[in-house]
């Protein structure tokens, strides 16, 4: 099936003929007028409207003909009296410009039809036809086309071909782009697409675009019964970093490494190294937080100057929920801190033994329960929206 009906098929028809008519009247080259154009018409033929595109000239040269007193000459041929002005250059039968004139507006006026619009077209084309047209032009594909599809995702069951290959137009559109808004359209009609486009999602995640590769990893994290694979667990520790994507990247990867801390485990001390500060810090925050305890030499360190005085602000907060999940495994690296100079670092560091000898002040966790952080939205927010 079409997507366009046969009434919109005519008139962009007629638009395009008209501008190929008009195209050849500009290209014929220009004679003298020589020609007898033939017998006046009558009257009431001009009211035919064939009558304005079509004629039949005489065609005889009137080269060498003598005009008489009233400036008008005699076609030996027909016997038609004319002026000079009246005879032809061509013998061509249709007259190429009042005919492109004629389809050109007829086009244009059809084009402009309250019944033959775009938006009034789509309601009634097939999904799959859209889908082709969206696949087909990427970013320059016409908002109704783009809204009516989002429409049928919301509202309707997409065939397996259909929820593919849209899946494929939409992680296109999660690059970084010159396209304002297609990335922000595109992640929840790939949430609402739901499984099917996870193979698609699953492809992105190796992608050389940043952007989409976060984006990708967010669908995924939405994903209830979605076992994380190498890439999607890089994916979200990368999306750890300092970044232009805002917060969300950053907090909702803190949750979800958390969950899946077995498989996200040697990642996330692979990048205690990291140069970005702040995958630095929630790389050990995330370490401590799921009481990975054997990780402890290695994360101490790095929540350690974040509890002390720095230009970071609400980094501390971060630091000292890791470090209460690391437990009595951080008494050691505290007891140490108490002997700085740097006042926060000691302030911290005593609040935080207390809390280890306190047991009313430990939290009602089971040993081995997973600490999440509330301090990622606020260390982004104080850093990056000023």
């Amino acid at each position: 099936m079409l997507l366009i009906p046969y009434g919109l098929c005519v008139v962009a028809l007629f638009a395009g003929v008209g501008f190929l008519l008009l195209r050849a009247w500009l290209l014929i080259p220009r004679r003298s007028k020589t020609l007898c154009p033939g017998p006046r018409r009558r009257w009431w033929v001009w009211g035919l409207p064939f009558a304005w595109v079509y004629r039949r000239p005489c065609g005889y040269d009137l080269r060498g003909q003598t005009a008489g007193a009233s400036g008008c000459v005699r076609c030996p041929e027909c016997g038609s009296t004319i002026t000079r002005r009246q005879m032809r250059r061509h013998l061509v039968r249709i007259r190429p410009f009042t005919a492109g004139v004629l389809f050109t507006l007829t086009g244009w006026y059809g084009l402009h039809t309250e019944g033959l619009q775009l938006s009034k077209v789509v309601v009634d084309a097939p999904t799959t036809a859209l889908i082709v047209v969206e696949k087909v032009l990427a970013g320059s594909t016409p908002r109704e086309v783009r809204s009516e599809i989002s429409e049928r995702i919301r509202t309707t069951t997409l065939t397996p071909w259909e929820a593919r290959h849209e899946a494929e137009s939409l992680v296109n559109d999660l690059r970084d782009d010159d396209v304002w808004g297609n990335s922000a359209r595109a992640t929840p009609l790939l949430m609402q697409l739901g499984d099917a486009a996870n193979p698609i999602l699953e492809r992105a995640l190796l992608s050389e675009d940043y952007q989409q590769r976060q984006f990708a990893a967010e669908v995924l994290r939405a994903r209830v019964l979605y076992q994380p694979s190498s890439a999607m667990i890089r994916a979200c520790v990368e999306g750890l970093q300092d970044d232009h994507l805002g917060n969300y990247n950053a907090s909702e990867g803190v949750t979800y490494l958390i969950k899946h801390i077995d498989c996200a485990k040697d990642e996330l001390r692979s990048n205690l190294n990291s140069k970005d500060w702040q995958e630095q810090l929630l790389c050990a925050a995330i370490l401590g937080c799921a009481r990975q305890l054997d990780c402890v030499d290695e994360a101490m360190p790095i929540l350690i100057t974040h509890l002390s005085d720095n230009h970071i602000q609400n980094d501390a907060v971060v630091a000292r929920t890791a470090v209460n999940g690391f437990g009595e495994s951080a008494r050691p690296y505290l007891e140490r801190a108490i002997q700085s100079d740097d006042a926060q670092l000691r302030r911290n560091a005593k609040t935080l033994i207390k809390w280890l000898d306190d047991e009313a002040k430990q939290p009602s966790l089971e040993p081995d329960e997973p600490l999440f952080p509330d301090g990622v939205y606020l260390l982004y927010q104080y850093n990056h929206d000023r």
